[in-house]
């Protein structure tokens, strides 16, 4: 269209100026910019026409640009669509090719110039008054008197005097506000985003001469997920691995190597890459878990330190050399109690670590050179992410989730100090590095808000049919109804930490049942009186029970091993849950009143749910994105795929009710949506449209309504500060 002559055009009741980049609806302009109006400029300037992908893909992100570039359109797109009231189902104006592209279907006219006075109506021009010219007198430069070189000269002599005090009193100043090692008004902190991008940034690590960040990212391809490196003062980032699951990145003492850890269903291992790029060495391999494995390098950077499970129930942490892949323990917690996050001084005279012991305390503590351990800080609340090392090794930073957001703390080493908040690095911060040169912070800011929403599957097309159940300052995620329809189980961090809480039906008058630091997946009884839930607030998932209408939760079922993902049984006598203990995950079950603990599956099993008639178990295979749902009898045996045809997001995207699966699709070109497989047809069928992808998704027992979380914003990157001392 702007090939043709104007750069403003209208279609409908929109008015959009492909100069200016604005979109305006009957003299409103409306909140469109970015690659939603690329989108709709580009579709605009071929009417009719077929923009394929590929065009776009080439026109709005160059080759060399990191980025998932199919969740990025769909997200422009879907908020294009927004803008103009659109449906995908219906459009109006943007037409979806599935696999191809798009084209815009609309009406579109070229705008004449009333559309400027209409948009951004001005007075009319004043007219033009010429002044009579006026020639300036000539001027004359005369010379200058002598007296006034004295006065330079004697005014010069003072200045230079003043200049002298002032450069004196700034340095004591700074010597003065610096002595302590703290950041004061001389020396204020700058912080700036390390780079913007769609994806999650998390897990920063320093080089040792402060000049790059090797970051975590957590993309939807294996383009744009992995480690990543980037200068602090550039926009290039290289790519050293490609898995979501990589973790943890850590500098060598040398600055030329990397260690990770990396996750799997099958395995946890230790892996060392060049940093500039290049092959890798797997140094350690180990049974699967769920934490995140932590690693990092001895002073000499002959060996890798990291924490491992032990059979006795405790964490240790463990070193292993390089040279001969030889481990020994470094340090021993106390039976029960686990070690984690270990981190060494700048000076390699201090090892720093986390010890979380029964009383759901998560204790800072430094072991010295000589082998002396102490405590250094604890914390009633979860530190969150590896401590680190001031970059002079006299303190130690860490974070901790605090009511109104994790926070940064500062605990000198020296006998008898108390940690200090960093309130200039303000909240929603943790996992800190410090440069051991040039005086730089970094760390993660991570800001989430989640609500609730209920949808009638019967009216999903209507905006009456979907309510807000319940929403809060953090994250609100699994909904559940209870069986009789009364209330509703959900998981909330609105009151610091992660927990379970139960309301109305509809949200009201919400109570906190469990306060263990960290609780999540609660499932109802039949008779609606009991929650089952899981915890890793004491190193290890375990099972919880908790009667509705409150008391101290119940632990069920609980080791040396990941213990997640209850449900109950149609008659009330077993939990079913996910364990790691024995071939990785798999289903088991226990009885409510406890018991031995029996296995169901033997082929992989995670999330599981029974059927309406009690007679069979269904569950995800994995707990990986897109898993594939199978089938087993409650007592074991033969283990099927149930269809091909069921391919839910995640293992939290799923449930059965008595005639079918409501699932959420695995990530498409389509919008996201909620999906209906029938047992009787053996037939998907298209239920409603969401506005984004949820991770949690549940059905009333009726099956009509469905209940999901809805993020409203999701922000993660890592902010670098300057003058950190």
């Amino acid at each position: 269209m702007t090939e043709n002559g104007s750069n403003r055009v209208r279609f409908g009741p929109f008015r959009a100026d492909l100069r200016t980049r604005e979109l305006w609806k009957e003299g409103i302009r409306l909140k469109l910019a970015g690659q939603p109006f690329q989108v709709l400029e580009i579709l605009l300037n071929k009417p009719g026409e077929l923009v394929t992908r590929d065009e776009l893909k080439e026109r709005m992100w160059p080759g060399d640009t990191f980025v998932d570039f199919s969740h990025g359109l769909n997200a422009a797109v879907n908020k294009l669509r927004e803008a103009l009231n659109d449906s995908a189902d219906n459009p109006k104006y943007i037409e979806t090719l599935p696999r191809r592209g798009y084209r815009f279907i609309g009406q579109v006219d070229k705008e004449v110039s009333a559309f400027v006075a209409e948009r951004d109506p001005q007075p009319a021009p004043a007219p033009i008054v010429t002044a009579p010219e006026v020639v300036p007198e000539p001027i004359v430069l005369k010379p200058r008197k002598r007296r006034w070189l004295s006065l330079i000269l004697l005014f010069g002599s003072f200045g230079l005097v003043a200049l002298v005090l002032l450069v004196t009193f700034i340095w004591v100043l700074k010597v003065l506000n610096h002595e302590d090692g703290r950041l004061t008004a001389t020396a204020p902190l700058r912080a700036a985003s390390f780079a913007r991008l769609p994806d999650p940034l998390t897990d920063p690590a320093f080089s040792p001469d402060g000049t790059e960040l090797a970051v975590r990212r957590v993309g939807r391809s294996p383009a744009t997920s992995g480690i990543f490196v980037k200068r602090v003062d550039s926009i290039d980032m290289r790519q050293l691995t490609h898995l979501a699951t990589d973790c943890c990145p850590s500098y060598s003492p040398d600055g030329k190597s990397i260690a990770i850890s990396r996750l799997s269903n099958t395995k946890f291992e230790v892996i060392v890459i060049p940093s500039a790029g290049g092959p890798e060495r797997v140094i350690y391999s180990g049974q699967p878990r769920t934490d995140r494995g932590e690693v990092t390098w001895t002073p000499d950077g002959k060996s890798l330190l990291f924490s491992e499970n032990f059979r006795s129930g405790t964490n240790s942490i463990l070193s292993i050399a390089l040279d001969t892949l030889q481990t020994k323990r470094v340090t021993n917690p106390p039976p029960g109690q686990i070690d984690r996050m270990p981190v060494y001084s700048p000076d390699g005279q201090y090892l720093a670590f986390v010890r979380s012991n029964h009383d759901d305390f998560d204790d800072l503590v430094v072991q010295s050179s000589d082998g002396n351990v102490r405590k250094l800080s604890s914390s009633p609340t979860r530190i969150l992410g590896p401590p680190t090392w001031s970059a002079d090794s006299q303190a130690v930073i860490f974070s901790s989730s605090e009511e109104r957001g994790p926070q940064l703390w500062r605990v000198p080493i020296g006998g008898g100090g108390k940690p200090e908040p960093l309130s200039q690095t303000g909240r929603n911060a943790w996992h800190p590095t410090v440069a051991r040169r040039g005086y730089r912070l970094a760390y993660q800011q991570t800001v989430v808000l989640a609500s609730l929403w209920k949808l009638d599957l019967a009216n999903s097309s209507s905006e009456s049919g979907r309510g807000l159940l319940t929403r809060s300052e953090g994250k609100n995620e699994a909904p559940q109804i209870s069986p009789d329809g009364k209330r509703l189980a959900f998981m909330s961090d609105r009151s610091g930490s992660m927990e379970i809480w139960v309301s109305g039906v509809d949200g009201s008058n919400p109570v906190q049942l469990s306060a263990l630091g960290k609780a999540g997946t609660p499932r109802w009884s039949p008779d609606s009186k009991w929650i089952a839930f899981d915890s890793d607030a004491r190193g290890r998932g375990a099972i919880y029970l908790v009667n509705v209408e409150g008391g101290e939760p119940r632990v069920l079922v609980q080791g040396d091993f990941e213990n997640r993902v209850p449900s109950w049984s149609r008659d009330g006598k077993w939990i079913y849950f996910a364990s790691d203990r024995n071939q990785g995950w798999q289903v088991w079950k226990v009885p409510v009143d406890g018991g031995p603990h029996v296995q169901i599956t033997g082929g992989g099993g995670f999330a599981a749910w029974e059927s309406d008639d009690g007679q069979y178990l269904l569950y995800a295979k994995t707990a990986t994105n897109d898993p594939s749902i199978w089938k087993v009898n409650v007592a074991g045996g033969q283990e099927t795929m149930l269809s091909p045809a069921i391919v839910p997001r995640m293992w939290a995207t799923w449930m059965p009710t008595k005639n079918g699966i409501y699932f959420i699709p695995q990530s498409q070109e389509i919008s996201p949506s909620i999906d209906y497989f029938d047992f009787a047809t053996q037939q998907v069928r298209h239920v409603a449209a969401l506005n984004g992808y949820p991770f949690w998704l549940s059905v009333t027992s009726d099956g009509k309504f469905a209940l999901f979380d809805q993020t409203d914003k999701d922000e993660s990157n890592i902010i670098v500060v300057e003058n950190f001392r």
